[in-house]
C-alpha cells in the first residue's frame, strides 16, 4: 500500500514538473524557434537571408560612399597643393618677365642715347651725304614749341601722351620742317611701347613720303632693330645692309654693322 502512494505522488510530481516547465504556446501555422531563454521567435522576428544581403548592401553602399569622398578630399587636397606649385611658378615668370623687359628696355634706350649723341653730331655724321639732306627750313614759334612740348614728354617717359601730343603735331602741322622728326620720334615711342607693328609703319612712312630727310637712315636703321627684335633675321640683316650703303662710313653704319656682327655669331 505504502508502495502506491509513492508511485502516485511520483507520477503527481512528474505530471506537475511536465506542466510548470512545459514550453510556451506555438501558434498553428507559423513557425518558430526556441531562444535560449525558452522564449519562441515567431517567423517575421527572424533575419532571413534577403534581409541579411539588403542589410550588407546598405552598409557597402555607405563604406563606398565614405571611400569616395575620402578620395574626393584627397583629389581636392592635391589640387590645391599643384595650384599652389603652379601660382609659385607664375610669380617666378612673371619676376623673369619683368626683369628681362627692363633689360630689353634698358639696352634700347642705350641704344636710343648713342643714335641721339650720332644725330647731335650733325646730319653729315648721318647719311655721310649731304646731297641727301632736305634744306634747312625754320619752324616756327607755334611749331617748334608744339614739337618741343612732344620731345619733353618722351623725356617725362609719359609716353601714351608723348603719342597724342605727336599725332596732333603732325595733323595739325603737315608741312612744318619737323614733321619728319615728329614721326620719327613717333616711332620711338611705339617701339618703346612694344607696339612694333605701329613703329614699322612710322619708319616706313618716312622712308616713303621724306625721302630727302635726314631720318631716313635713322628709320632704316630702326626697322633692322624692330625686325631683329621680332626674330626675322634676314630682314633685319637688309635693313642693315642698306645703313651702310646708305651711310658709308658714318657712326650709324659702324652700328649697323656691329648688329650685323651679332646676327652672325
Amino acid at each position: 500500500m505504502k508502495r502506491y502512494f509513492i508511485s502516485a505522488v511520483g507520477g503527481v510530481a512528474v505530471v506537475g514538473s511536465s506542466f510548470l516547465f512545459a514550453a510556451p504556446p506555438i501558434e498553428q501555422g507559423r513557425p518558430t524557434l526556441i531562444n535560449q531563454s525558452g522564449r519562441s521567435i515567431m517567423a517575421d522576428e527572424l533575419i532571413t537571408e534577403e534581409l541579411l544581403r539588403q542589410r550588407l548592401s546598405g552598409l557597402q553602399g555607405q563604406f563606398a560612399t565614405q571611400d569616395n569622398l575620402t578620395q574626393l578630399l584627397d583629389r581636392i587636397a592635391r589640387m590645391e597643393r599643384e595650384m599652389q606649385l603652379m601660382n609659385g611658378q607664375i610669380e617666378e615668370l612673371t619676376y623673369r618677365l619683368q626683369i628681362a623687359e627692363r633689360d630689353n628696355r634698358d639696352r634700347y634706350i642705350d641704344l636710343d642715347q648713342r643714335l641721339t649723341n650720332i644725330q647731335a653730331s650733325g646730319p653729315a655724321a648721318l647719311s655721310g651725304r649731304a646731297t641727301e639732306v632736305r634744306p634747312a627750313q625754320s619752324a616756327t614759334d607755334a611749331e617748334q614749341n608744339a614739337y618741343n612740348a612732344a620731345r619733353d614728354l618722351i623725356s617725362s617717359r609719359e609716353y601714351e601722351r608723348a603719342i597724342e601730343s605727336l599725332r596732333a603735331f603732325v595733323e595739325r602741322y603737315p608741312e612744318s620742317s619737323l614733321v619728319d622728326n615728329a614721326y620719327f620720334w613717333l616711332g620711338e615711342v611705339y617701339t618703346l611701347l612694344r607696339e612694333f607693328d605701329s613703329a614699322r609703319n612710322v619708319y616706313q612712312k618716312v622712308l616713303t613720303d621724306f625721302p630727302a630727310s635726314e631720318r631716313r637712315v635713322d628709320s632704316t636703321f630702326k626697322l633692322g632693330f624692330l625686325e631683329e627684335r621680332v626674330g626675322d633675321v634676314s630682314k633685319a640683316v637688309d635693313y642693315y645692309e642698306k645703313v651702310i650703303e646708305m651711310a658709308p662710313g658714318t657712326q650709324l653704319a659702324n652700328l649697323a654693322r656691329q648688329r650685323l656682327t651679332t646676327l652672325q655669331e
